[in-house]
């Protein structure tokens, strides 16, 4: 009925149109957004990116240096934006969880318990690196953590958390792209 029609037209109008440009006409053009987020290291310690790169991000042109770039169209933000090499199936997803979560915590230790249980121990998978000891340490330096240390050894605090979230678009990352050796040394080093 409506609503199919409905969600049709919205499919279509999101879906995204592909170009491939001469080099010359990529150069002056943003990347799509979330570009980087795929190929950007994540520091588990203090939950925030780290600025490390394990992913070449930066190459979008394809045939050598005088190649092409893909172009998208970028519906939600009216413009022509390109896309690296590396990634295949961009598109625009707009999903929002309509639900606000909350929840209220009695101390800083379980907010850092909560912190820590979001993260978990998969992102060690496929790397072969030896572990030499298990420990908890996920979120224990983030900024939430430190808020909540802080208060408690004042006073009694509550704390409470909310969220909100919303996905606009979704991207493959492609598997010969990831920089693992290197990976591997950096993680042995440490």
């Amino acid at each position: 009925p409506l609503s199919v029609v409905l969600t049709l037209s919205i499919i279509i109008l999101l879906s995204p149109s592909l170009d491939f440009t001469p080099s010359t006409e990529c150069e002056k053009l943003p990347f799509v957004p979330g570009h980087s987020l795929v190929g950007e290291g994540f520091d588990i310690v203090r939950m925030k990116t780290s600025g490390v790169f394990v992913v070449d991000v930066r190459t979008y042109m394809s045939g050598g240096e005088h190649g092409n770039c893909t172009l998208c169209e970028n519906k939600l933000l009216n413009e022509k934006q390109k896309l690296r090499a590396s990634v295949v199936d961009w598109r625009i997803k707009v999903q929002c969880r309509h639900s606000l979560s909350a929840k209220v915590y009695e101390s800083a230790s379980s907010v850092l318990k909560d912190t820590t249980s979001s993260t978990t121990s998969n992102w060690k998978i496929g790397l072969s690196v030896p572990m030499v000891a298990s420990v908890a340490v996920g979120g224990t330096h983030s900024r939430l953590a430190r808020f909540a240390k802080s208060l408690s050894a004042q006073n009694k605090y509550s704390f409470t958390s909310h969220s909100f979230s919303c996905r606009y678009y979704s991207l493959r990352q492609l598997k010969c792209w990831i920089k693992r050796k290197t990976l591997k040394k950096t993680l042995l080093r440490c």
